[in-house]
């Protein structure tokens, strides 16, 4: 038996338990047994003995993980299909994510952010435009981009699916969008430029509407495309909206009381 290892008796067989680090290193033998037999090879940016997943695995499954969900798609990617796009081992996934399912839900963290700083980006580009202008460019932005999101978008989907039956991965995805809600309530106040904070209840609330919007438009063109507006209806119909609400010489439209 291994030094440092547990021995549990039980009615059922004997198990030895290993300390991590042994476990480890076992895991490492098998990987490097399996490269020379054609599975994955040894990673070469590990150190000679080294018995813990180098921190360099995590970029790596990442980028795997976000390449999968694009190919895959949530709902079939397998912990070994990740291990062989990454070039890494299972170990690191349990290291550094805990779970298959938290890579999966990191890799979507990131595109999130990566989505939701590209619509910044655009809707503070004007210093001089308006709140409710952003909020369009936004919005069209959006509209004229989900062409190239569409993978990745069904991947999200699949995830909120399973989300009511996985605590954890309900947990992780509601984290998502209260980061992204903070960020999106920053810009609204940034918008302002009255002094209002990103924490105002009223900036949360306009934030809110806007991830909604994003949402309720990426999930009706994913099911019929062809009748989402274009960018440019988009805009032409908010106009209307927003003309119809305030009208030019202050009056309260029909019906307003």
């Amino acid at each position: 038996m291994a030094d440092g290892a547990v021995t549990v008796r039980g009615d059922g067989p004997v198990l030895f338990l290993l300390p991590a680090a042994d476990l480890y290193a076992r895991i490492d033998r098998v990987s490097s047994s399996a490269g020379r037999l054609g599975g994955a090879a040894p990673d070469p940016q590990r150190p000679a003995g080294s018995r813990l997943p180098v921190v360099g695995h995590r970029d790596d499954l990442l980028a795997a993980a976000r390449t999968l969900l694009e190919d895959k798609g949530y709902a079939h990617i397998t912990a070994r299909d990740l291990v062989a796009a990454s070039g890494t081992n299972l170990a690191s996934i349990g290291y550094h994510f805990g779970s298959k399912s938290g890579l999966l839900n990191a890799a979507i963290g990131t595109v999130f952010e990566e989505w939701t700083d590209q619509l910044a980006e655009l809707a503070m580009a004007d210093p001089t435009a308006s709140p409710v202008e952003r909020g369009h460019v936004t919005w069209a932005a959006w509209l004229a981009g989900l062409a190239g999101k569409r993978r990745l978008l069904v991947s999200y989907i699949e995830a909120l699916a399973q989300a009511e039956r996985a605590p954890d991965l309900r947990r992780q995805l509601a984290e998502l969008y209260r980061t992204c809600r903070l960020r999106v309530a920053g810009l609204v106040a940034e918008s302002l430029g009255d002094g209002t904070r990103g924490d105002d209840p009223r900036c949360r609330a306009v934030a809110t509407f806007v991830v909604a919007v994003c949402d309720g438009l990426a999930v009706q063109w994913l099911v019929d495309p062809d009748g989402v507006p274009t960018p440019d209806e988009l805009l032409a119909g908010l106009a209307t909206l927003w003309s119809a609400s305030f009208p030019p010489d202050g009056n309260d439209s029909p019906g307003r009381t």
